[in-house]
C-alpha cells in the first residue's frame, strides 16, 4: 500500500535568541551595566594572586615574543648572507671584460 504524501508538521519554536545573545523565551532588551570600576559591573575585583598570575603570564608572553623575534632575525640574516654569497659567486658573469678589442 502506498502512503499519501503529507506536509510535515513543524512545531513552533519555543526559544528564540534575545538581543543579549543568550537564549530566552522572549527577545530581551540589552542588559544595562553600571560599568567601569571593578565590583560595580558585577565582576569581583582582582585579588593579588590573580594579578601576580596575570603579570607572570604577560612576562612569559613577552619573553616568548622576544625569542621568536630573535629567531626570525637570525634566520633572515642567515638567508641574506647566503644570498650575498650566491650573488658574489655569480658576479663574474656580469663583470666587464678585462681586455678590450681594438
Amino acid at each position: 500500500t502506498e502512503r499519501p504524501m503529507t506536509t510535515p508538521t513543524i512545531a513552533p519554536v519555543a526559544l528564540s535568541f534575545g538581543s543579549t545573545g543568550g537564549v530566552s523565551s522572549v527577545g530581551a532588551p540589552p542588559a544595562k551595566t553600571t560599568g567601569g570600576i571593578a565590583g560595580r559591573d558585577g565582576r569581583a575585583p582582582l585579588d593579588e594572586t590573580t594579578m601576580v598570575a596575570l603579570a607572570d603570564d604577560i612576562g612569559a608572553r613577552e619573553e616568548k615574543l622576544g625569542e621568536t623575534r630573535g629567531a626570525v632575525r637570525r634566520e633572515t640574516l642567515e638567508q641574506l648572507r647566503q644570498l650575498e654569497k650566491d650573488i658574489e659567486e655569480d658576479a663574474w658573469m656580469y663583470a666587464k671584460p678585462r681586455h678590450s678589442e681594438p
